[in-house]
């Protein structure tokens, strides 16, 4: 039983060394607020902590890029196609209850080192604080801060310079139960975007949010949550060229107002099974042009299933609204399907595997007349986990990710190797 748990408390500490870099991404449904703040919640209650880590990362096909296509030394900074970084990992965390109110703190660096491409090096940051605060029995909420910086993906924007994409989330929740079941809830965030690269100084934004809705809580059960959410988003910056890098007719003035209805829940049908995520309909109005205005279904839904201790699955399906500026289209609808299966072979050994399949469609009223770019994303890969022991863990994996597009210049394929080892102490 208790080699058991060690080597599940292996997996998830094995988990806090991010290996891939993330894409920049503007979802539209996605930016909960009432929801908890990721990195947070998973702190132990009334313990500091702290995680170092190690990891290489090899890929074949670093930027992403067309069969055919090689960067060059003009361009890229260096040649070839493939490049390994070295990445690193220190972090804090601390989580204090005292009487109704809990306090977290969060914080990580991640230096990433090219071998190659050295223009990319990097030091990507993670720091968070968050109050869980309550006024005897009907008064509760949250008040807290995430901030972020991270290179831009190169799945997403074309670009030969590196560019770090600093955000920063402040927000405030308050509720009010009106009887042990129900509760009122409301909350306002101010979510900002900058970019280092001067030619994605359009991506720059400002989001300021704010909903109302009602809870509804049985036990630890199920929650559930119907809000109203809305959203004035200002970019400061006019937009000129789109994401392929191709310069736009005229420039284009981003600016918006959002607004979702949303319910947000959290099921367990059985003790081996959970169902989280949100379902709801969001309508988005530009300020100009008006044929760029879109609307449609968004939903995030987890479900978690652990039939046995040695056996584990989580399946997502993510279906949102982006927006994004191009010659041929103004918005993206994207559809994701992703399983994670872990096995529990030993106390100190598990599998974990990923299948991920992704539609995306361009559409919206297309500047030129070409055709809709519609792009199929699949990435399958494969994790041994081992437990040296209770605070230290090594991960060594492979992963293999495909882009197929009706516009060639966006096919890619990339296969991904990774080692790390992490130390939690």
């Amino acid at each position: 039983m208790r080699a058991n748990s060690t080597g599940r408390l292996a997996i998830l500490l094995a988990s806090l060394l991010p290996l891939a870099a993330q894409a920049q991404v503007q979802a539209i449904g996605q930016q909960d607020l009432v929801s908890s703040t990721p990195g947070l919640a998973d702190v132990n209650p009334d313990v500091l902590t702290f995680q170092a880590g190690l990891g290489l990362e090899y890929h074949d096909n670093i930027f992403d890029l067309p069969n055919g296509v090689t960067p060059t030394e003009a361009t890229y900074g260096g040649s070839g196609r493939s490049d390994t970084q070295i990445r690193g990992l220190f972090g804090v965390n601390f989580d204090k209850q005292v009487s109704l109110q809990r306090f977290q703190l969060f914080g990580q660096l991640e230096p990433v080192k090219f071998m190659e491409f050295d223009r990319f090096d990097h030091v990507a940051y993670d720091l968070g604080a968050n109050w869980d605060w309550a006024i005897g029995r009907p008064w509760f909420g949250t008040l807290g801060v995430r901030l972020t910086e991270r290179l831009s993906g190169f799945d997403s924007v074309q670009i030969t310079d590196k560019n770090m994409e600093e955000r920063n989330k402040f927000y405030a929740t308050a509720g009010m139960r009106l009887t042990p079941d129900w509760a009122i809830v409301s909350g306002i965030d101010l979510e900002t975007a900058r970019n280092s690269a001067s030619a994605l100084d359009y991506y720059d934004y400002d989001f300021l949010s704010y909903e109302l809705g009602a809870r509804y809580t049985r036990g630890r059960q199920s929650e559930f949550e119907f809000v109203w959410r809305h959203t004035d988003g200002d970019y400061p910056n006019r937009q000129v060229l789109d994401s392929a890098g191709n310069v736009l007719p005229s420039s284009v003035d981003n600016e918006f107002s959002q607004d979702s209805l949303l319910l947000r829940l959290q099921y367990r049908p059985s003790n081996d099974s959970r169902i989280a995520g949100h379902v709801g309909y969001t309508t988005r109005d530009y300020d100009t042009p008006s044929d760029r205005d879109f609307s449609g279904v968004v939903a995030g839904l987890d479900l978690d299933w652990s039939p046995t201790g040695a056996f584990q699955m989580r399946t997502s399906l993510i279906h949102e609204i982006q927006p994004e500026e191009l010659l041929t289209a103004n918005h993206v609808t994207s559809t994701s399907l992703v399983l994670r299966p872990l096995f529990q072979l030993t106390g100190r050994t598990a599998l974990e595997g990923l299948a991920q399949y992704t539609k995306r469609d361009y559409d919206g009223e297309p500047t030129v007349g070409a055709g809709t770019r519609k792009d199929d994303v699949t990435i399958v890969g494969l994790d041994a986990i081992y437990a040296y022991s209770r605070t230290i863990t090594g991960r060594a994996g492979v992963q293999y990710v495909k882009r197929d597009s009706n516009i060639s210049q966006f096919d890619f394929d990339d296969t991904r190797i990774t080692l790390s080892v992490v130390a939690n102490f």
